[in-house]
């Protein structure tokens, strides 16, 4: 009976409309002996492709495809030139790559606290603005946008640049605009667990031509290529010392497959998340995330909040023995409960960032406390993943199952 398969298995939105489409792009490049994106026996322009048709999709000038979306981050802050004596303000639910790829580029993460959407605060967000912040990076948490009208025009008001970190939202939208389009620079992520995957994998987009330029070469050992794969000399852009986050064809053959499917794997969660919605409805006193554009949302999970922590501790174990998705996220913590965030332990025993001149005259303090409002949250969060490819069937007997398990809780 396909109503009793195991509904509370991690969903992979992307994986799971893996093809015959796929299989052969990945074949293409193979039988051409011709994997790295530059140059090669009969290079089939995969990742090239990819580049241009997430710019068209999206509705930027630029796309750079990278190896992952945390070296998608980092090729956004070394585009924006952050490094020493800078402070990066991040919300502070987030995956910890975000506050990992600040400190890499030798600069000190400032965790912001969130608001009902569990995105960051702008409220809190003008609190945590020094004379020290250089770039604001907000994250687009489980297909939902931030607030995005509140915090350009605070950055806009104190001339800070502005990273959209859409990692887990790709072709979620603000006001219709897709999240990753309205900052300087966006960064998507392709990791199983994102709406369109190739393993790994990551995207970074923007309008400004100089910003695109320095992605380039930050991707890329500081080089800029011809349309041959040839390294050349701009003279209107000198260059800087860069690395390798490039994005290989294997990887862009599987990647632009999965951009040609994103619209009908958004379209199924959407379906399936209202039919979600509208039967959970019926509790009485539910209290569902708060989201700044529910239209725009792409519904990679649906969430609850439930009264406490034990409830939602308790929601949790119930869907898992009955089988249907409810889970919490990372742990149920804020992303600087890690021991190592708390400590500020880094790869070398100087310590630095933390304790480089530039950043130690003013140090940050990272403690359990200082953002009450997101430990409360994601404590008592119920996520409920939304599978693309469940039938009507399988998402209703999904509902009355959570239905039993929240209305004794809510």
């Amino acid at each position: 009976d396909s109503l009793m398969k195991d509904l509370s298995r991690p969903v992979y939105p992307g994986a799971f409309v893996y093809g015959p489409e796929e299989e052969g792009s990945a074949s293409e490049v193979i039988e051409h002996q011709s994997p790295f994106r530059y140059y090669g026996p009969a290079v089939q322009g995969k990742v090239r492709d990819f580049e241009n048709e997430a710019a068209r999709f999206l509705g930027t000038k630029h796309a750079l495809a990278v190896s992952s979306g945390t070296a998608a981050l980092v090729v956004a802050l070394r585009a924006m030139g952050v490094g020493p004596g800078d402070e990066v303000i991040i919300p502070s639910l987030t995956f910890v790559a975000c506050a990992g790829s600040v400190v890499t580029c030798n600069a000190i993460p400032v965790f912001c606290d969130v608001d009902d959407s569990m995105s960051m605060d702008p409220e809190a967000l003008e609190q945590c603005i020094t004379a020290r912040t250089k770039v604001i990076m907000v994250v687009h948490l489980q297909g939902s946008s931030a607030d995005m009208d509140r915090i350009m025009e605070i950055a806009n008001r104190h001339d800070l640049m502005v990273i959209e970190d859409s990692a887990q939202s790709f072709a979620a939208s603000y006001r219709g605009r897709y999240v990753g389009t309205i900052g300087h620079i966006g960064t998507f992520s392709l990791q199983l667990n994102k709406t369109i995957t190739a393993g790994e994998g990551g995207l970074v987009v923007t309008n400004n031509d100089t910003l695109y330029k320095r992605m380039i070469m930050a991707h890329d050992q500081g080089c800029i290529r011809d349309a041959n794969g040839k390294v050349v000399v701009d003279e209107t852009c000198p260059g800087f010392y860069g690395e390798n986050y490039r994005m290989s064809e294997l990887t862009g053959s599987v990647a632009l497959m999965q951009l040609r499917k994103v619209e009908k794997i958004v379209g199924g969660m959407r379906a399936n998340a209202k039919r979600i919605v509208d039967g959970l409805n019926e509790i009485r006193g539910l209290r569902w995330r708060h989201d700044h554009d529910a239209e725009g949302a792409s519904c990679v999970s649906l969430v609850v909040y439930l009264p406490s922590e034990e409830a939602a501790v308790q929601a949790e174990k119930e869907c898992r023995r009955r089988k249907v998705s409810g889970a919490r996220l990372y742990q149920g913590l804020p992303t600087y409960a890690y021991p190592f965030v708390l400590s500020k332990s880094t790869w070398h025993r100087s310590g630095c960032p933390f304790t480089c001149p530039l950043n130690s005259a003013q140090p940050r303090e990272y403690k359990m406390g200082m953002c009450p409002k997101a430990e409360d949250l994601i404590a008592r969060a119920l996520f409920i993943q939304v599978d693309p490819t469940l039938s009507e069937g399988e998402v209703d007997y999904m509902v009355a199952n959570l239905k039993d398990v929240l209305a004794g809780l809510v």
